[in-house]
């Protein structure tokens, strides 16, 4: 049997859609790059931003060819309406399920083969970098914000075991890589779920790590995450890159969306950091447009972030009918409002000299930003 697979998701999920890929391989199943070709079709569709839809919508359609089409991501949950009739649908939780159902009598089972580190294929990465390598380390998320859709589209925490973790980031220091990203939908998140702690494995990957030239990347840890022991893993030389993405620092409007910190505690933590830190290079998410933001609640945001981030990716707010804020039926700021916002941040955080993007909504400018930054870091094998 013959299969072709197709996404748009996050490093998270893509990590779980190479996972697939290797066991349907191992089980005697031959992919191929035509979906004409293909008997079964696997689609991987994202729901984290409007522009993620559309993408999702256009694979759909480009795969809804009268064949068995298996659709799996956050899209099947956010936006049930979207699917193709009489496709195979499967939440983000379930990519076990779907190989189980590909493959019910397997040869090489789901846990005989590891989490990979790399993508697909190359055209899953926005720059390609043979020495830099992907270590999931959860799935889910045990948050609650009231505005976000990835907690609906991605369910519940699962965190890896963390000997797991440990044990494939020893192979990955004795291959010579160079740096080890730890993702996740909200990293912050790890270990709630296994009685452990996000800084008690990154102190047991620090300890691992002896005399090892390597970079740790950090991706995406809400800031509710920040204790006495992140601070001081965050001190150490080999974290080079931690994004903290805090939205905004009105405490109105983090009460609104039920982000529980305090943006001081946010302001003494990069303080400590970069002072035992001089490697660290800390990037944010601010959202535009957020409904009841006022104008000076967005300049303080803007401000803010330009003064204590090397990078700021800014994302407008977007309307979700799933959503629990929705409920509360808040008054929205005027699409022209969040236009000339969006327009003003960017000039601002540029005239700054700080990097910026606009994220999911808008790929082309990340990938500016991650071009920049590669530049930034003379990093030579990225292509």
């Amino acid at each position: 049997m013959t299969f072709y697979m197709r996404d748009n998701l996050c490093t998270t999920y893509k990590l779980s859609l190479c996972h697939l890929q290797k066991c349907l391989v191992a089980n005697g199943l031959i992919e191929t790059m035509v979906p004409s070709e293909a008997d079964i079709l696997i689609a991987g569709v994202c729901a984290a931003f409007d522009a993620d839809e559309e993408r999702s919508i256009t694979i759909l359609s480009k795969l809804n060819i009268g064949k068995p089409l298996y659709v799996i991501g956050c899209m099947v949950a956010v936006r049930p309406d979207k699917m193709p009739d009489k496709a195979h649908l499967f939440y983000s939780w379930e990519y076990k399920k779907l190989f189980v159902e590909l493959v019910p009598e397997p040869v090489v089972d789901w846990g005989d083969i590891e989490l990979p580190t790399e993508f697909r294929c190359r055209e899953d990465y926005r720059i390609y970098d043979t020495t830099k390598h992907f270590v999931g380390i959860c799935t889910g998320c045990a948050f609650e914000c009231f505005y976000c859709p990835h907690k609906i589209g991605a369910g519940n925490l699962v965190s890896r075991r963390m000997d797991e973790i440990l044990i494939q980031i020893h192979k990955l220091l004795s291959n010579g890589v160079k740096t080890i990203v730890l993702t996740g939908i909200d990293t912050a998140s790890y270990g709630k779920d296994i009685g452990t702690s996000f800084p008690e494995l990154m102190e047991n990957i620090l300890t691992l790590t002896g005399n090892h030239s390597i970079n740790y990347h950090i991706a995406q840890f809400n800031p509710e995450g920040i204790d006495e022991r992140m601070v001081q893993c965050c001190s150490n030389p080999h974290i080079t890159d931690l994004q903290l993405p805090i939205q905004t620092t009105s405490p109105r409007l983090l009460k609104i969306m039920n982000r529980n910190y305090k943006i001081d505690d946010v302001t003494n933590f990069i303080k400590y950091v970069r002072d035992k830190n001089s490697n660290l290079f800390l990037r944010t998410d601010i959202m535009v447009g957020f409904p009841t933001e006022s104008s000076v609640e967005f300049s303080d945001t803007v401000e803010y972030a330009a003064s204590k981030f090397n990078e700021v990716a800014v994302y407008r707010y977007e309307s979700k009918d799933c959503t629990p804020i929705e409920k509360l039926e808040l008054p929205l700021c005027s699409p022209s409002v969040v236009d000339y916002r969006m327009e003003q941040a960017g000039k601002y955080l540029k005239w700054i000299g700080c990097l910026f993007h606009f994220g999911g909504q808008d790929t082309t400018s990340l990938l500016l930003s991650d071009k920049k930054k590669y530049k930034m870091r003379g990093v030579n094998n990225a292509k």
